[in-house]
């Protein structure tokens, strides 16, 4: 029992790695075990939100809690899930974020420092840049060439340019669809988050989420579809 026990108190380290920092403000570490938290894509991983989530410590203790029945209730079955979906998703957010879905680096996303207003100033900047770099640039690069007697190094190099632009063209239908399935599976796991907030699944364990079949309890739900055994 006492080592069932002891199980929630890791469970409560994994979802506030802050609680002893001792450099962090007393107002934005911990106030509580846990609540449903407000997603917010541009602050993942923000410790001074008054939680910080280790996945792999989540994992390990979501393993042991499930063979300790003896401690075992709907608010704790809840914040497990809570706080495991909400990982999966801030991690997804936030992979999807800087790799725009696996298609390219964002600049924006790694300079901005977790700053909504930041981001969108750097994405105009880059924006700017790239279409400088991808268009104006080359095409002043070529005049220049051509001006100045160097006709074959001018057409080579418009020749670059040009296939380098409509590879772009043919693989942006590609890169569209990847990120438009990146944002649906997003905005699924944001569904899903928002439904674990609803205040009736925090007591009642027949909501449709967690019903499956007679005999079939949250705990063994939870055992079956967690991460951690997927």
């Amino acid at each position: 029992m006492a080592s069932g026990w002891g199980t929630v108190g890791e469970l409560f380290q994994a979802l506030h790695r802050n609680a002893w920092d001792e450099e962090l403000d007393a107002s934005k570490k911990p106030h509580g075990f846990w609540y449903h938290q407000r997603p917010d894509i541009s602050r993942t991983e923000d410790d001074t939100r008054g939680f910080g989530i280790n996945k792999g410590e989540l994992s390990e203790a979501a393993a042991r809690y499930l063979q300790h029945p003896e401690i075992q209730t709907n608010r704790l079955d809840w914040i497990f899930l809570d706080s495991i979906v909400l990982a999966e998703f801030e991690a997804f957010a936030r992979d999807m974020l800087n790799t725009r879905a696996g298609t390219g680096m964002n600049w924006a996303a790694a300079f901005a420092d977790r700053s909504e207003l930041k981001y969108y100033g750097f994405s105009v900047l880059f924006w700017i840049i790239g279409v400088i770099l991808a268009y104006a640039l080359p095409i002043a690069a070529v005049y220049y060439l051509a001006t100045k007697g160097h006709e074959t190094g001018a057409i080579v190099l418009l020749a670059i340019w040009a296939l380098l632009t409509l590879w772009k063209l043919v693989t942006y239908p590609l890169r569209f669809r990847a990120r438009r399935k990146a944002r649906k599976l997003l905005q699924h796991l944001l569904d899903l988050y928002r439904a674990l907030g609803e205040r009736r699944l925090r007591s009642a364990t027949h909501h449709p989420l967690l019903r499956v079949q007679p005999g079939l309890s949250v705990r063994r739900r939870m055992s079956e579809q967690s991460p951690i055994h997927s």
